[in-house]
């Protein structure tokens, strides 16, 4: 981990042990535009994906190299549903929570040669034109705690660390003939480090622009490997319509690239989603 990393890293650690008794129970924040102790969201988003597979040696479900979009023909466009929690426990600490499902299936024409290693038996290629049935499902669990190194009546600067459980499900399968199947789970905890910006141009109107990242490498158990890069890129147009209920538009941004070596994947997973959203948040 970089020095930046650790940097972060103590930073954060420091503003949960040493936060004074005084700031954790000053009441005038509540009052700020962005003083909500309590925001609970829930938003539409339709982002464009982009979703690669690439696998090496023996042993994998699906060999060699795959774009689930183009060779396959999943959607490269659909919408979904997001959830949020924002928590402020006190005035310069907040958790977040966020979950969205993006699961997508087809059945259509490869346009390249696909291999797929069956539960048993020898492998099996199919040539180019070949009916198959494709699915993928990504499940994201964001979770992050979040230190405020300025927050005022205008404007919220927090840094902080988060934990982002990413699990992909792919699958291809021959319709023709079911016995033909082949399938890959990957999930991991992914920690990231967290940087959000916030200002109120006004009491209904806010402004949030939030970045994430990690870049980690680590050993699994019976030899494997496993590492992982995340960059997230947030931005959000906040209206406060009520005092207790508001809408939100904004353009969110996730790429991963996860590279492991275990009994039941070895290779690359590429994807990214990146679109517009529009939601309503409660304020308590």
């Amino acid at each position: 981990m970089t020095r930046l990393g650790v940097a972060l890293i103590a930073v954060v650690v420091n503003g949960l042990l040493f936060v004074s008794p005084a700031q954790a129970e000053a009441p005038e924040w509540r009052s700020y535009p962005l003083g909500q102790r309590l925001t609970v969201g829930v938003a539409g988003f339709r982002p464009n994906i982009d979703t690669k597979i690439s696998t090496t040696g023996p042993g994998n479900a699906i060999q060699g190299n795959i774009d689930f979009e183009r060779d396959l023909g999943l959607e490269d466009s659909k919408t979904t549903t997001i959830g949020a929690l924002r928590w402020r426990i006190s005035k310069r600490n907040q958790l977040r929570f966020d979950y969205f499902n993006l699961d997508r299936s087809s059945q259509s024409s490869s346009e390249v040669s696909i291999t797929i290693q069956p539960d048993s038996g020898p492998p099996v290629t199919f040539p180019v034109d070949t009916q198959l049935q494709s699915a993928l499902d990504i499940e994201a669990y964001n979770l992050s705690y979040a230190f405020s190194i300025l927050f005022d009546e205008k404007k919220d600067w927090s840094i902080g660390l988060g934990l982002s459980w990413q699990d992909i499900a792919a699958s291809v399968t021959n319709p023709l003939d079911v016995t033909e199947f082949a399938d890959i789970d990957v999930g991991a905890p992914l920690p990231t480090l967290n940087t959000t910006f916030s200002y109120a141009f006004s009491d209904k109107w806010l402004l949030d622009l939030g970045l994430g990242w990690l870049d980690v490498e680590f050993d699994l158990k019976d030899d494997g490997r496993f590492e992982g890069r995340i960059i997230s890129l947030n931005a959000d147009l906040r209206w406060q319509t009520w005092d207790h209920l508001g809408f939100v538009l904004g353009y969110r941004s996730f790429d991963v690239d996860v590279e492991a070596e275990d009994s039941d994947f070895n290779g690359d997973l590429e994807y990214d989603y990146r679109g517009p959203f529009l939601g309503v948040n409660a304020y308590f």
